[in-house]
């Protein structure tokens, strides 16, 4: 008897075979090699149509360079081959084998037909079907040999067959193919591209340009940290060997991966310290006259620093004496006592013949800043002017007069401070605050008003070290972890839906009693979820039930700005009794009288970012309650256990550690608005160690001395987010 076409398949199959059969198209991505390959634009890459250009360049895929480093998020096992006999409901399987019973079934409607073929292997066969595909019946004919992996399940009729169903497939016996037969890279994609397309351009990609990838790193540090090449980390990545560990690559812990995250981190601290060690040789005059109106204020508070704001004081008094200008990042929790460090580090500007400039980001913090310096400056014989944009155009002609003249000593602002127009006569020291919510070339044009000024950093969002390394490592850093003598923590209580109605008794008493509250929720209007509920829908229900008579306000990141103060500054003047808000208010408000922060749907919010809203309130002499109200849900109840350490503690870099650890820093309070961090590969909770690998071994090769190439190379990739490039 004549062996079946299927048989002779199978033969080839099980002694080697013949190679198999790629599409044309893709068959170019092999033949042709660029000449330069990791410059060349993708759309230039043989095999690449013209459609498929748009949705790469959406992946910020512009060049074959960009394609190796657009990294998969997820590998799977597909190494291991099921007898198709074996292959059972439930099942992810692979099954190798060959066509036999191919068959296209036409129809009308959604769903337009199908091809239904079996593959046969030496065990037995295997019912497939791919929807909506019936031209694989011409490319999938009897006799053809062929890779399927998917998962099986009985479909239904009667009886019901096990079935695989929409597989993906490949021709051949996918011992050497981009899909099946290997630990297979799953890519993040965009509309217009299939997982498949861009799996195989990145398989022959790989396969032909991996190899001629420079490496960047000295080879000292390739050989001092056990590094792979970068060559075998992109080959590695989109090609992993067949003994790779699986869970290593998925847990972005393969030796490929950490050779790409160490190259990041390595030359982004490179970066760092190298603008850290040109601040430091920069020339500018020490401040030798020795402090006289720090210590006349000081005398004159009714309280003594903390022990944490003598340190601050002591460490910027240390940078002033050095001729270099100073870089340093202030940050304290909420009520540490920031202003009053960088008000003594203004005296010390003033009292060297220099000017201080007080940057923030918004009209009414501005303005309570204002009256903070005003009431203890001028007992000095000191001028302090605030310029914002809202001044009369006579007003702002006078600020800048004494600005040039030198009139003001310390002025404070908003962005109208590094407006082209503003010219200081001497500016010594720029204060940022919440410098978070400033770029780094607008902290730069602020900087450059002055010759070589110094600049203090100021910041109220706890961050944890490794982070503020990674974000800030070319400043020096500087914490105020105590709260003054008489500042009493919030007290907090993490409460269910059920204690509603107790907790607006509780309101309403404090509002009866004088003082203030503060409502907030995630979102300005409603979710889908029937029972979320949002600012705008909150505030005319408490306004017109359970606090029908009091004053009730509303402010939220879609008002504009200036409509946004105002309602803001009739709270802060007692002119509104409960303020209904999203997260716009969890910094820059400062209203003694209030008391009472409630924060609904709790468990949608960070542990840091909680406590930077219950910091807003009991800044006065009456304590401060804040209420965590947490859904009925299984989100709510989850929530509880994580959201009972704002019970415990009110140590603010505690809970910031906690929320790094447990979600990310983008759930650090306020990080959302500190931008992209530019960092590609690494993420600086999981990759911590190698974090500070890569910071010594770059203070090692700059202690040693860089090549011009090494700095050249840090600064194109970190020179424009660090301001090293214009000015910097």
């Amino acid at each position: 008897m004549a062996p079946s076409p299927g048989d002779v398949v199978l033969n080839r199959i099980e002694k080697g075979g013949e190679p198999s059969t790629t599409p044309r198209g893709r068959q170019e991505w092999r033949e042709r090699s660029p000449v330069d390959p990791f410059t060349t634009a993708i759309a230039e890459v043989p095999g690449v149509s013209a459609r498929m250009v748009a949705p790469l360049l959406s992946l910020a895929i512009a060049t074959v360079g960009d394609a190796l480093t657009h990294l998969p998020l997820r590998y799977e096992d597909r190494r291991t081959l099921t007898p198709a006999r074996q292959a059972r409901p439930a099942m992810v399987a692979t099954v190798a084998g060959v066509v036999a019973e191919g068959r296209v079934t036409e129809r009308r409607g959604r769903v337009k037909g199908y091809f239904e073929c079996q593959v046969v292997d030496t065990s037995g066969s295997l019912s497939v079907r791919w929807y909506n595909q019936t031209y694989l019946g011409r490319q999938l004919a009897d006799g053809t040999p062929v890779v399927v992996h998917g998962r099986v399940d009985f479909v239904g009729g009667r009886p019901a067959r096990v079935m695989m169903v929409n597989p993906e497939h490949e021709l051949g016996d996918g011992i050497a193919g981009a899909h099946l037969g290997r630990i297979c890279p799953i890519y993040p994609l965009t509309r217009g591209i299939a997982q498949r397309t861009l799996r195989e351009l990145l398989f022959h990609l790989a396969g032909h340009h991996a190899g001629q990838a420079p490496d960047p790193l000295p080879a000292a540090v390739c050989v001092a940290e056990g590094l792979v090449s970068r060559a075998d980390a992109l080959l590695g990545l989109h090609r992993p060997p067949p003994d790779a560990d699986l869970d290593g690559l998925n847990t972005f812990r393969s030796p490929y991966h950490h050779r790409l995250i160490f190259e990041e981190l390595y030359f982004l601290q490179l970066a760092l310290l190298w603008a850290r060690q040109q601040r430091t040789t920069e020339g500018r005059p020490a401040y030798r006259t020795p402090p006289a109106l720090g210590p006349r204020l000081i005398a004159a508070l009714p309280f003594a620093l903390t022990g944490a704001q003598q340190r601050a004081v002591a460490e910027i008094e240390d940078d002033l004496r050095r001729a270099t200008p100073m870089g340093r990042l202030l940050q304290g929790d909420v009520g540490s006592g920031k202003t009053l460090v960088a008000l003594l580090a203004c005296l010390r500007a003033v009292e060297n013949g220099e000017q201080a400039a007080l940057l923030v980001p918004t009209e009414l913090l501005a303005r309570q800043h204002l009256a903070t310096v005003r009431a203890l400056a001028e007992p000095l014989g000191l001028r302090v002017e605030l310029l914002v944009s809202t001044l009369a155009a006579r007003q702002r002609r006078a600020v800048k007069a004494d600005l040039a003249s030198g009139a003001a000593a310390i002025t404070v602002g908003t962005h109208a401070l590094f407006s082209e127009g503003v010219r200081f006569r001497r500016l010594g020291l720029v204060v940022v605050d919440e410098q978070h919510r400033f770029g780094v070339a607008q902290r730069l044009s602020m900087v450059e008003k002055g010759e070589h000024a110094h600049l203090l950093a100021m910041t109220a969002t706890p961050i944890p070290r490794t982070l503020a390394l990674t974000l800030y490592g070319d400043l020096d850093l500087t914490t105020l972890d105590e709260l003054p003598p008489g500042r009493q923590p919030v007290q907090t209580v993490v409460r269910s839906e059920a204690t509603r109605a107790r907790l607006y008794d509780g309101v309403r008493r404090q509002v009866a009693e004088g003082h203030q509250a503060y409502f907030v929720y995630p979102t300005v209007e409603r979710e889908t979820a029937e029972t979320a509920r949002s600012a705008s829908r909150m505030a005319t229900e408490l306004a017109s039930g359970p606090f029908a008579g009091a004053r009730v306000g509303l402010v939220h990141g879609r008002l504009a700005t200036e409509e946004r103060e105002a309602t803001m500054a009739r709270f802060a003047a007692g002119a509104i009794d409960i303020l209904v808000a999203t997260t716009v208010i969890e910094v820059g408000v400062d209203v003694a009288n209030a008391t009472v922060m409630v924060v609904e749907h709790a468990e949608r919010f960070g542990l840091a970012q909680l406590h930077q809203l219950r910091g807003r309130v009991g800044r006065g002499t009456a304590p401060g309650y804040c209420v965590l109200l947490v859904g009925d849900g299984e989100e709510g109840e989850a929530a509880l256990t994580r959201l009972a350490l704002l019970e415990r503690t009110s140590d603010g870099f505690a809970l910031a550690e906690a929320d790094f650890a447990q979600r990310g820093p983008g759930e650090i309070a306020g990080l959302h608005q500190w931008g992209d961090t530019g960092l590609r590969f690494t993420d600086p909770v999981r990759d911590r160690d190698t974090f500070l690998a890569a910071r010594r071994a770059a203070a090692r090769r700059l202690a040693e001395g860089i090549t011009g190439d090494e700095i050249a190379r840090a600064i194109k990739l970190w020179g424009d987010r660090l301001g090293l490039v214009e000015g910097g």
